[in-house]
């Protein structure tokens, strides 16, 4: 029982450092945090070894020298937690933009992240409170990633969209479920593979016995109700090339075409032409003094050609016909609407 006294001391004065609203707690203060808010009492010698204990542990674990630093004749203070202001904004803009978590998940995966931050960290972040989302992600990955690793089977209902006469976006119950046991066609019955993201949502790779010898994939964020169940298993993973099957139901998913793309581009683009392909970017330079791009398998998808079109003159599309095609449609449509 001391050691549990003790151990839980060591983290009430981390407690109360890290909560402090004021830039300085002398020792003295804490001191009497511990007995006013905790009901536990020690002397100011054994606030300095606890403090020893918790710059020790953050040094050995996290390679953080000081965590806790004091200022003479003003006391202690943590100036940063075990990752830097900018590392923390990446991590709340990144929860904070996901169209898959919803509010509370987000809001107490940051809180989590942030436990051993210093409140005037949080503060120099600037957050706003984050946004209202969509059905909870975390309850739902959770069974999928526990079916996936116990080779279990679920069954799910899925979410897909319509408008209706009034011009409304409605989630409506898919009939296309393959659940034997619903009539509705409301029910999905999966042998689960993996678990992949794409565009900021996570996705479901699975196998679905309408479809024999293909994976199917399904957004988690539109899945619901989602169980286990004591049904067979289906493993077609050592009788099929997997990454090309998976490959397959992504391009089927996204779009219905994967290219080879060729451009040219003005060089004064070029950071944008590399945030978008990043290293799958070849690049060779044309007489004109611009530039030619090559990348391969390329998604064609509405995504791309939008991009294309944003750059306007700076970029000409050189093959495949396909897609120049589709981007001369897309501009003649946009011009018939000035007309």
């Amino acid at each position: 029982m001391e050691v549990k006294r003790m151990d839980r001391r060591v983290w009430y004065v981390l407690k109360i450092l890290l909560k402090s609203n004021e830039p300085y707690t002398m020792a003295s203060q804490i001191q009497e945090e511990l007995a006013a808010k905790y009901d536990s009492h020690c002397d100011i010698k054994t606030i300095y070894a606890d403090i020893n204990k918790i710059n020790g542990f953050m040094e050995e674990v996290f390679n953080i020298s000081s965590y806790i630093q004091v200022k003479r004749k003003r006391g202690y203070f943590i100036e940063k937690g075990i990752l830097a202001d900018a590392q923390l904004r990446f991590i709340y803009d990144t929860l904070y933009s996901s169209g898959a978590l919803s509010k509370q998940e987000g809001e107490a995966l940051f809180e989590k992240i942030t436990a051993l931050s210093p409140k005037s960290q949080i503060d120099r972040l600037h957050i706003e409170e984050m946004r209202s989302q969509s059905k909870p992600l975390f309850i739902k990955m959770n069974v999928i990633l526990q079916a996936i690793h116990e080779q279990k089977t679920i069954i799910f209902e899925y979410v897909r969209y319509t408008i209706n006469q009034d011009g409304k976006v409605l989630a409506v119950k898919s009939e296309n479920g393959n659940y034997e046991k619903d009539s509705s066609g409301h029910t999905y019955f999966v042998s689960p593979y993996e678990v992949m993201m794409h565009s900021g949502h996570y996705y479901l790779l699975a196998y679905n016995d309408v479809r024999k010898e293909q994976l199917s994939i399904y957004r988690i964020d539109r899945m619901d109700l989602v169980r286990t169940t004591k049904l067979k298993f289906t493993d077609i993973r050592e009788m099929w090339d997997m990454k090309q099957l998976e490959r397959q139901a992504i391009n089927m998913f996204f779009s219905n075409e994967v290219i080879d793309l060729k451009f040219l581009f003005d060089k004064e683009i070029f950071r944008s032409i590399v945030d978008q392909f990043g290293d799958q970017l070849i690049v060779k330079p044309d007489v004109s003094g611009n530039y030619v791009g090559e990348v391969k398998e390329v998604t064609l998808s509405d995504g791309l050609i939008g991009w294309i079109m944003m750059l306007g003159s700076r970029i000409t599309i050189l093959e495949p016909s396909s897609l120049k095609t589709k981007v001369i449609q897309r501009l003649r449509e946009s011009l018939d609407h000035y007309h």
